[in-house]
């Protein structure tokens, strides 16, 4: 659990970085796109009814972290916390709940709405290659940043 909250917010800090660079955003995208269609294996029909699906969502739930982390990166650093007053921390503790809710209604009824389209097993494994393509991504980013690199 450790891992994934340290993964999402690792992501979420290189996404706000990218997301002023719309290339990059592009670029990840696209390796996504071809990532899950080579693994998880749709037919054309099945990839024709998925990936309305599957971007409608995930670009909603992208959204929702980068909301997220932009709390979370300018409102949630030392000094601003110590700023803060009582109400203005309930406020931002009732933002950030909302926010993980909302997170959560839309990967509930994105499940249901590719139920429509792929089994369970399916569904289940869309989510490990989801997961393995960030591993991947991390791994590449690393890679790039140990060797000097800029991202």
């Amino acid at each position: 659990m450790k891992l994934k909250v340290f993964i999402a917010l690792f992501l979420g800090f290189i996404a706000v970085g990218w997301a002023q660079k719309p290339d990059y955003k592009e670029k990840i995208k696209t390796m996504k796109i071809a990532y899950i269609t080579d693994h998880l294996g749709l037919t054309p029909e099945q990839a024709e009814k998925f990936w309305p699906v599957y971007n409608k969502y995930d670009e909603r739930i992208f959204e929702l972290h980068h909301e997220e982390r932009k709390i979370v990166k300018h409102q949630l650093n030392e000094e601003s916390i110590e700023k803060l007053s009582e109400e203005e921390a309930q406020q931002l503790i009732d933002r950030l709940i909302y926010l993980e809710n909302e997170l959560l209604k839309q990967h509930k009824q994105m499940n249901a709405d590719l139920k429509k389209i792929l089994s369970a097993k399916e569904i289940v494994l869309l989510k490990k290659i989801e997961d393995d393509f960030m591993r991947e991504l991390l791994w590449k980013l690393k890679g790039k940043k140990d060797k000097g690199g800029k991202h």
